[in-house]
């Protein structure tokens, strides 16, 4: 067939491009090199193709080249474990590309007893203070906290808050008006 005619043309013109004195020994030579050049071609490629993208991941930055198709994707292979808790931008499901910048922050675990109301939350607030705005709580003056509102928030933390009220008692005739967390009398006193 005409195919196989013009593969025998195309074989014996490029068996004359090297010269008859190459043994074995070179062939095999020639071959592996040709092996090693295409894998390490192959290996800039697979390398060169991936996105760059900055992360900040619990307040730490890093940047990470990946072959992942989704935000999900690449914190797998981060190790990450992603709960719909976590402040997670862009979503999980936005594709990653080229420069693409992701943040991803943990969610912990407070538990809030605010007098004898008790309640657990989920939250990426990184202080008490930024906590206390999260759910609306307006401390006064003389309202008590177990932490320093600056204080950081810690996953599984107990946080008590004990609102004051105004008080008038009469202490030997002696009308007084003051502010106080006490619930009952034997602690007021």
């Amino acid at each position: 067939s005409k195919e196989k005619e013009a593969f025998f043309i195309v074989f014996q013109n490029m068996k004359n491009l090297f010269p008859e004195s190459l043994s074995g020994k070179s062939w095999t030579i020639i071959f592996a090199s040709f092996v090693v050049l295409l894998t390490t071609l192959s290996i800039f490629f697979f390398e060169g193709s991936k996105n760059t993208v900055a992360m900040t991941l619990n307040g730490k930055q890093m940047v990470v080249n990946t072959h992942a198709d989704t935000i999900k994707e690449l914190l797998d292979e981060l190790d990450v474990s992603l709960s719909s808790k976590d402040y997670l931008y862009p979503k999980a499901t936005a594709k990653v590309k080229d420069d693409l910048k992701v943040v991803w922050k943990q969610a912990n675990m407070v538990h809030i007893v605010k007098d004898s109301e008790k309640k657990t939350i989920w939250t990426t607030a990184d202080t008490v203070a930024e906590l206390l705005k999260e759910q609306k709580i307006l401390l006064k003056e003389h309202d008590q906290i177990s932490a320093n509102p600056q204080a950081t928030i810690k996953n599984k933390m107990n946080l008590k808050i004990n609102i004051a009220f105004h008080l008038t008692y009469v202490d030997g005739g002696k009308t007084q008006k003051v502010w106080t967390t006490s619930t009952t009398v034997a602690d007021f006193l």
